[in-house]
Order: structure tokens, then sequence, then C-alpha cells
């Protein structure tokens, strides 16, 4: 609906931005749609390389991330334990 206000004609931008925004979303998948349809075909590799393996396997160290999680678990109660100092006119 095009209606006049002080002396010129208003509505009709709205639409036309809402044509260049629609046609501007439009390019927007068109464009990443035909980019990522670009990535699909990959060159054939000769031989997959793979990563080496080790013969020996170490028993991961359990102690220190225990006396660790203590350590952090004793800091937190510790410092709930701690009364606050709040007087009567708090």
């Amino acid at each position: 609906m095009v209606r006049r206000v002080a002396g010129r004609y208003d509505g009709g931008m709205r639409n036309v931005s809402r044509r260049v925004v629609s046609m501007a979303a439009v390019a927007g998948v068109v464009v990443a749609s035909g980019v990522s349809l670009g990535q699909a075909g990959r060159a054939p590799v000769a031989e997959v390389p793979y990563p080496p393996t080790t013969s020996k396997y170490d028993e991961p160290n359990l102690i220190l991330p225990m006396l660790l999680m203590f350590l952090i678990i004793g800091a937190v109660v510790g410092a709930s334990c701690i009364p606050s100092k709040r007087g009567h006119q708090d």
C-alpha cells in the first residue's frame, strides 16, 4: 500500500528493501552451496598414512591427579568452613 506522507510517497521502499534482502539471502545460499559442493570431490590418495604404533604401553599415573583432586576439594571445603565476619548491622 502506497500512501502519501508530507508531500512524498511512502511504502514502496519497504517492499524494495524486502526484495533486496530476500534476493541477497538467496544469492548467499547459492554461493554457499556451490562452495560446499565443490569440496565434495577429493583427489584420490595413493596410500593412507597411519600413525605409528608403539609396542610399549605405560600404565597411567593416578597418584598425582588424585592428590590434586583432594587438594582442590580440601581448599573448597576449607574455604567454605571459614566463618564470615558479619556484624549485626548487615
